[in-house]
């Protein structure tokens, strides 16, 4: 079986080198990254990169990128001349002899429709983000409560959900990705494969109760949960908590707002995945109050660090969480219910039972790992 991945350089990178461990015969095509040792990847050594072997869209990548940082400055909607581009710069070798393509759609919908019509194959298109009117009606209401503007979603400047004109087979990370997709495209077939803890291994230990200090990692915003996290924090006094992330300019003031009189809360600003990942073990615990996330990489990093976590039932880690008892779940939301979920993670969550948790997902996870079960799909939709 030849599989062609067709992908940005997210979770792909990882999904590649491990279907090649595996001796899969996987052909890599990606953007917005220069193969490692390349004469690009030594002219812009801080771009991402990829294995040697996977092939790179350079044109694309040089003419996205001033495309894209122009709309970002002066807040214009690039996204339309992004796919004029990738539909005449995206071109993959190799698509006549492949077996089975795995695509992300934003990108590579046109050009796998096209390839659909000339040939019978089979095709998998992948969805990390949840279903944009589904996840915008909640944050929507966010905006409303806060009494800041919504403005138009960045998910919605295009029609990110074209694959479903065509697609019969679709691949998410999470029960509510599947569920917010469900709800529009009743006769796709959509498959849940967890993003599981993607080749880390768990390597702190379990901080000893209480704990006290907790950390936040990502977009510090209404859309993460920041204001409900915040009121939760009222009702922890003997907490501290640092939000790690960039705060939007349009939700700072409100935010900081929202923190006054919390003297534990301290707003640290963006810092690089590295420094985040060396300071995670100075923590006892970890929290994600989202909105709506499709998985949280952000909170396996916490969890392979040793820690706790607690996060929302709007947020797709939530099943691995709750099955393996890495931490606590909570209603998305609902400030008491987070405040009861830390207070609980804090004081009540044994340090064996953690250990034992932890080494319950590691095993499954080892059995078998998110290559594993995504191969398990690409020969299911190959011999069907």
């Amino acid at each position: 079986m030849r599989v062609q991945l067709l992908a940005r350089p997210d979770h792909s990178v990882f999904l590649y080198r491990e279907l090649e461990s595996q001796g899969v015969d996987v052909s890599y095509y990606t953007f917005h990254a220069f193969r490692e040792g390349s004469l690009a990847n030594w002219l812009l050594p801080n771009r991402k990169t990829v294995p040697a072997p996977a092939r790179t869209a350079t044109l694309f990548t040089l003419l996205d990128y001033p495309v894209a940082r122009f709309g970002q400055r002066f807040g214009l909607n690039t996204r339309p001349a992004e796919t004029w581009l990738a539909e005449r710069t995206l071109r993959p070798p190799g698509l006549a002899t492949t077996d089975l393509v795995h695509y992300w759609p934003f990108y590579f919908a046109p050009l796998v429709r096209r390839l659909m019509r000339e040939r019978d194959i089979a095709t998998l298109a992948d969805y990390y983000e949840a279903e944009p009117s589904f996840a915008n009606a909640l944050y929507r209401e966010a905006y409303r409560r806060a009494g800041l503007p919504f403005e138009r979603p960045y998910n919605e400047l295009i029609d990110q959900n074209e694959a479903f004109s065509f697609e019969r087979n679709f691949v998410v990370p999470s029960r509510l990705t599947a569920d917010s997709y469900r709800k529009r495209f009743r006769d796709s077939v959509i498959h849940v494969v967890p993003y599981g803890l993607m080749g880390k291994q768990i390597v702190g230990q379990p901080p000893p109760r209480p704990r006290r200090r907790w950390v936040f990692v990502g977009r510090v915003c209404l859309e993460k949960g920041i204001d409900i996290l915040l009121t939760a924090m009222r009702q922890l006094t003997d907490c501290t908590l640092d939000l790690i992330g960039g705060v939007p300019a349009s939700q700072d003031r409100y935010l900081r707002e929202r923190a006054k009189g919390l003297s534990g809360v301290r707003f640290l600003g963006h810092m690089a995945n590295v420094d985040v990942l060396a300071r995670l073990p100075e923590y006892d615990a970890f929290v994600m109050p989202s909105l709506c996330d499709s998985y949280s990489i952000a909170t396996i990093e916490a969890v392979c660090a040793g820690l706790p976590v607690v996060v929302t039932d709007n947020c797709g880690v939530e099943s691995a969480v709750r099955e393996h008892g890495l931490g606590a779940t909570c209603a998305t939301g609902d400030a008491d219910a987070l405040a009861a979920a830390m207070r609980m993670v804090s004081d009540e969550l044994r340090e064996d039972a953690l250990r034992e948790a932890h080494r319950r997902f590691e095993s499954a996870e080892h059995a078998a790992p998110y290559a594993t079960r995504m191969l398990q799909l690409y020969r299911s939709l190959t011999t069907a």
